[in-house]
C-alpha cells in the first residue's frame, strides 16, 4: 500500500452520492500567538499543545491495483528538537476498492522547539512488514511574540 496524498485541513466533508471529498480551509502555516514567551523546558515540558483542531486526510492506495492489500497506518509528528507518535494507529483496507480514505481528527497541535517546519509523517505497514515513512507533510509555525511595552501606559 502507497500513500498519494495527505492534506491538513480545518474541515473535510464526502458527497454521500458520489463519495467525492471537499476540503475546507486548508492549513499551510500556523501563526501560534505567544504571550509571555516561555520556555516549555522551563516548565519541565517536552512539548506543548496548541488547542486547535485539524483533520488530517489521507488517501491510500495499493501497491499493485490488481492485489488486494490490508494495513496499518499511523501519524508522528516530527518537531524541531523531536518526533513524536501522534494520533493513534489506524486499519487501512484495500480489499475491496482501490482507494482509501483515512480522516485523522487531531485535537491540537504540540509543539516542542519553536519556530520551524514541524512535519506529520505518515507511516504504514502490512502484516509481514514494520513499519515505513511513506509520507511527509511539511507545516510551518510561527510563534508570534507581542511587545509588552506598547500595553503600559505612561
Amino acid at each position: 500500500m502507497k500513500v498519494i496524498w495527505a492534506i491538513l485541513c480545518e474541515r473535510a466533508v464526502v458527497d454521500r452520492e458520489t463519495n467525492n471529498i471537499s476540503l475546507f480551509n486548508v492549513v499551510e502555516e500556523v501563526a501560534v500567538p505567544a504571550q509571555p514567551p516561555v520556555s516549555l523546558k522551563e516548565l519541565g515540558l517536552p512539548h506543548g499543545v496548541v488547542p486547535v483542531v485539524f483533520r488530517l486526510v489521507v488517501l491510500w492506495s495499493r501497491s499493485d491495483q490488481g492485489v488486494p492489500e490490508k494495513g496499518r497506518g499511523r501519524v508522528r509528528v516530527g518537531m524541531p528538537t523531536e518526533t513524536i507518535a501522534f494520533g493513534g494507529e489506524f486499519d487501512v483496507d484495500l480489499m475491496e476498492f482501490l482507494r482509501s480514505r483515512a480522516m485523522i481528527n487531531l485535537p491540537g497541535l504540540p509543539i516542542g522547539g519553536g519556530d520551524g517546519i514541524y512535519r506529520f509523517l505518515i507511516d504504514g505497514k502490512t502484516n509481514s512488514e514494520d513499519w515505513t515513512q511513506m509520507f511527509e507533510l511539511p507545516l510551518r509555525v510561527t510563534f508570534q511574540h507581542q511587545d509588552a511595552a506598547r500595553f503600559l501606559t505612561p
